[in-house]
């Protein structure tokens, strides 16, 4: 198992070939230099999403779900 954390709650969990992303918070991110194409996720769970103040400035954990779930195919829980 290999867990990573790229800033605020954005977490990737790798175990058994499945990549988890936990709060996939990507785009305006200044933790990580990742980007929403580095990730292929089996699942995405999502357990707040800021709909407040913030969000216009990109911090938001939803802002690049559709894409991931889209591109991938996979489950997005919330």
């Amino acid at each position: 198992m290999k867990i990573t954390w790229h800033g605020h709650a954005f977490i990737e969990i790798q175990v058994a070939g499945k990549q988890i992303l936990i709060d996939p918070f990507i785009t305006g991110n200044p933790f990580t230099k990742t980007k929403s194409e580095d990730f292929n996720p089996d699942y995405i769970l999502l357990t707040h999403s800021l709909m407040f103040g913030r969000e216009a400035s990109g911090f938001n954990h939803w802002r690049n779900s559709p894409r991931l779930v889209k591109v991938n195919s996979r489950r997005l829980l919330s």
